[in-house]
């Protein structure tokens, strides 16, 4: 366990998942090395393998209800990035939430998924930027024009909503998200975001709180080293956002998604 988790922490996630499955043939009954398998899988877009574990797991923590409760977020991870697969791949509407999109918005991406645009087409300036006021786990705050580097989906906030579903929210309805600090994660791949954002100018603005997929095991510098099998605090509905997002940019300063604090858009 020790060695598959080095391997893990080093971002060495071939080595570790190998290492994994060896020894979990020789440790079947260990719960923290297949939920560790768990999580190689879903790194590695193998969701099908991940599903597999997840119901051994569920019939080993049964009795335990914060493990259960575990167990079903991860599932509904899984199951919304399949979603996610099937949008990206084949371009494909499955289980995904698009109701903040208009329909002009939404074709543009599909065309840009398709490769059948240049990235940026069909974007308005004000969709793909905002000011924004950041304030880091460290105390400093900055202000500046925020930008998501993802040119493919910029524009739009990836969420997992807390029913389990893929959903996009436009760049332009966001009014703030704020991070747990990285010392209270859920595990290393986890970590609680609150999402505020209004669906149109003059609408009351929605709030809920998700779980960001961090999709990078090893901490950067200056950051806690998370505990890839930690089990505790597993009690929030689920829900992520930013999905296999490592960075922001501020103006030019990239800024990584685990050492934030918040951020406030200008309207």
């Amino acid at each position: 366990m020790d060695s598959v988790l080095a391997k893990f922490n080093q971002g060495a996630l071939d080595q570790a998942l190998s290492q994994a499955q060896s020894a979990l043939k020789a440790k079947a009954g260990d719960e923290n090395l297949r939920f560790l398998l768990v999580q190689l899988y879903l790194l590695g877009n193998q969701y099908e393998k991940a599903l597999t574990h997840l119901g051994l797991l569920e019939q080993s923590v049964a009795q335990d209800m914060q493990k259960a409760f575990s167990i079903h977020c991860y599932r509904q991870i899984v199951q919304a990035m399949s979603s996610r697969q099937l949008l990206f791949n084949q371009r494909k509407l499955v289980e995904v939430d698009v109701s903040q999109v208009s329909e002009q918005a939404l074709q543009a991406l599909l065309r840009r998924l398709a490769g059948e645009t240049d990235i940026g087409d069909g974007m308005d300036s004000d969709e793909s930027n905002r000011q924004a006021r950041v304030c880091m786990n460290d105390g400093a705050s900055y202000q500046g024009e925020w930008l998501d580097p993802d040119d493919l989906l910029r524009g739009f906030v990836e969420c997992i909503s807390p029913q389990g579903v893929y959903r996009l929210i436009p760049m332009a309805q966001l009014e703030s998200l704020s991070f747990e600090p990285p010392g209270k994660p859920l595990d290393c791949l986890l970590q609680r975001v609150t999402v505020s954002w209004k669906a149109t100018p003059s609408s009351s603005a929605r709030q809920e709180t998700l779980l960001h997929i961090n999709h990078y095991p090893f901490a950067p510098k200056g950051v806690v080293d998370l505990n890839a099998t930690d089990w505790d605090a597993q009690r929030l509905p689920c829900g992520v956002v930013g999905v296999g997002q490592k960075v922001f940019c501020l103006d030019d300063e990239l800024i990584a998604v685990s050492q934030l604090s918040s951020i406030e858009f200008e309207t």
